[in-house]
Parts: structure tokens; sequence; C-alpha cells
């Protein structure tokens, strides 16, 4: 069993922090913020900072980040405008050269690690092999960047089309076993992770986070996206 699964599987046997249940939902914003490429960076960097902090030495493998050209030109066989998001998520930092479950310590969004563009096109080409094949998914995914991997998921940001139920018009999603939305933007995903990670113990020796808090950090950036989540994966 792996890292991820042994994580996953002790989640429902512990809360590492008691917190009143979000019984009270609340609904998705109507109005996003406009993007920012320097306040993402720097809450990148938050993120980066919490994960050291949790002794999780992330920076010795996180590679330089790219030049837009360069990273445009590199990214010609991505079938979409790469948009601001990638753009500024690249040009902090190219990923990290290997996988999750190769890095001593991986930069996680949630559990799956920040992939190099090196990586990225080969990613992109298992999941269109594999999820891709599916029609009601071709046109979202072909049109979807994938950032992060692990273990045959992937988080990647629709560059093209909306998901359903999301305000934003570029969203994260997962895509594992199905395809759901994961975050509402960039900006609330990585919010989160910092959120979960400055909130991670241990327990048995792995990092741990009780489902309660998960969720409900994840509901405080994200409002109203377990109610989507529950109803709306395709």
């Amino acid at each position: 069993m792996n890292r991820r699964d042994i994580a996953k599987a002790l989640t429902g046997a512990a809360t590492l922090i008691a917190l009143t249940s979000c019984k009270q939902r609340s609904t998705p914003p109507t109005a996003p913020p406009t993007f920012s490429a320097s306040h993402f960076q720097s809450r990148l960097e938050a993120l980066r900072l919490a994960y050291e902090a949790k002794q999780e030495h992330v920076s010795a493998t996180l590679q330089p980040g790219l030049a837009e050209a360069a990273l445009r030109e590199r990214c010609a066989w991505f079938p979409s405008r790469l948009p601001d998001e990638i753009v500024a998520l690249y040009g902090w930092h190219d990923g990290q050269p290997s996988s999750p479950g190769v890095e001593q310590y991986p930069f996680l969004f949630r559990d799956c690690g920040f992939t190099s563009i090196r990586n990225a096109e080969n990613e992109y080409k298992m999941i269109m092999s594999s999820y891709g094949t599916q029609p009601r998914l071709h046109d979202l995914l072909k049109h979807s960047f994938p950032f992060a991997a692990f273990d045959a998921g992937w988080l990647v940001l629709t560059c093209n089309e909306r998901f359903p139920g999301s305000p934003y018009e570029h969203s994260v999603i997962s895509v594992f076993q199905n395809v759901m939305l994961m975050f509402y933007s960039m900006d609330s995903m990585v919010e989160t992770c910092i959120g979960w990670v400055n909130n991670t113990g241990v327990l048995a020796g792995l990092p741990f986070i009780g489902k309660s808090l998960e969720d409900e950090i994840l509901e405080r950036f994200n409002p109203g996206i377990l109610a989507l989540q529950s109803h709306d994966s395709l």
C-alpha cells in the first residue's frame, strides 16, 4: 500500500482537530475575482514555506521557472492557448523532475505532485488514451492541462470549456476513477492546500488531516463545492 493509500485509509479512522461539521453549505461565488499572476505566485511561495515549516523540504527539487515564450514553445503539443494561470504557475517553478512516488519531498496539490513541463506531455497522452476515449469526456479533457499527477491520477486545469457548476472559466478538476470538480480555480486550490498543510499532523508516521477538517478547509475557500462534488462528477 503506498503513502497516499495509507493516508486515505487513516482519514476515516480519526480526526486531528474537532470541528463543527459544515451542515449549512455555502453557495458558489457569482463574481469570481480577476486573476493576478503576482498574487498567485506569492501564494505559491506561501505554500512552499508551509511545506518547509513541516520539514518537507520541497524547495531542493523545484526547478527554475520558465519564461512565457519558452513555455508556449515547449507546449506546442497542447491544442488550446495556455491560460494565464498555467503561465504564472510554470513561471514560478517548472515543477519537480520526478513523480511523487520518487521524490523524497513531493510538492503536492492535495495528493498529486507538481509535474514538470517535460513530463506534462506524457501525462496528457495518458489521460487522452484512457479517460479521453470516452465521448462525453473527450472535448473537456482534450483542452485541459495536466499540471499535477500521481499513480494514474491527475489534476488538470480546464482551458476551453467551463466545468458544469463552476463559476470560473478555468477550474481545477480531478481525473481519478471519475472526473470531478476539485477546486473552483488555481487561486482557491493554493489557498486550500496552504490550509491543509498548515493543519496537517502525523498519524502512524504519515501526514494526516481528519476528514472533517479537510472538508471544512475545502469549503472555506471553495464555498458550495462539496454539494457540487456530490452531484456533478462526470
